[in-house]
C-alpha cells in the first residue's frame, strides 16, 4: 500500500476550484470565534473539498483524521510505507492528541495581538499542522485555508499578493523552511512575507 496523492487529478478541475472559493467565502463570513472553532476542527472542510476525489478503497478517508478507529485510514502513516511514520509527520496513533493540542493553540488566537506577534503565531499554526499531517491527502490545501483565514482577520495584516489555495505554491524551499522551523522559524516567516505584510 502506498501513499495516495490526488494533486494531479484536482489541479485542473473547475468544480474543485469553485469549491475552494466557496469554502474561503464561508470562512470569511464566520465571526472570529466561529472561525477559530472551525479551524480547530477542519474535518467537515476536508470532506467538502475532497469527497469527489476519494478513492473507492478509502471510502471513509475524507473528513477523518489518520488514526480514526474503524476507518480505512485507522493505521495510515504518511510516506511510502503507511505502516511506518515519515520523519516529518505525526504517527497515526498521535494524530488525535496532536490535532487537539493544535486546536487549543488556535483557540488562543487574539486579533488584539500586535501584528508581528499574530503573524508569527499564524505561521507556527501552519507549520504545526504540516508536521501533524492529519489527513491521508489534502493537508496542504486545508493548511493554506487556515493560514489565509487567520491572516485576513487581523486589521493590520494585509494580503500583499493573493495567496493561492489551489494550485498550491508548495516548493522544495517551503519544505526546507518547514523542516528547519524549530531552529530557524524566521525562514518560514520570511516565506509568508511573500504574501502577507504588516
Amino acid at each position: 500500500m502506498y501513499a495516495i496523492s490526488l494533486t494531479e487529478v484536482r489541479k485542473n478541475d473547475p468544480v474543485f476550484s469553485s469549491s475552494v472559493v466557496a469554502v474561503e467565502q464561508y470562512l470569511g463570513r464566520l465571526p472570529f470565534n466561529g472561525l477559530l472553532r472551525q479551524l480547530g476542527d477542519t474535518r467537515n472542510l476536508h470532506e467538502t473539498l475532497f469527497r469527489r476525489f476519494q478513492p473507492h478503497e478509502y471510502k471513509d478517508a475524507c473528513g477523518n483524521y489518520r488514526g480514526t478507529e474503524g476507518t480505512t485510514v485507522e493505521k495510515w502513516n504518511i510516506g511510502r510505507d503507511p505502516s511506518a511514520p515519515a520523519a516529518f509527520s505525526s504517527a497515526y496513533q498521535d494524530v488525535a492528541h496532536d490535532i487537539e493540542s493544535l486546536a487549543e493553540t488556535i483557540q488562543r488566537m487574539d486579533m488584539s495581538d500586535a501584528p508581528d506577534r499574530y503573524f508569527r503565531k499564524s505561521v507556527f499554526i501552519f507549520q504545526r499542522f504540516q508536521t501533524i499531517h492529519p489527513y491521508y491527502d489534502g493537508n496542504g490545501h486545508i493548511d493554506r485555508l487556515i493560514i489565509k483565514s487567520l491572516m485576513r482577520r487581523h486589521k493590520d495584516i494585509y494580503e500583499y499578493t493573493d495567496f493561492p489555495i489551489s494550485p498550491h505554491p508548495f516548493t522544495t524551499g517551503l519544505q526546507i523552511c518547514i523542516e528547519n522551523y524549530k531552529h530557524h522559524p524566521e525562514l518560514l516567516q520570511s516565506y509568508f512575507l511573500n504574501w502577507f505584510r504588516y
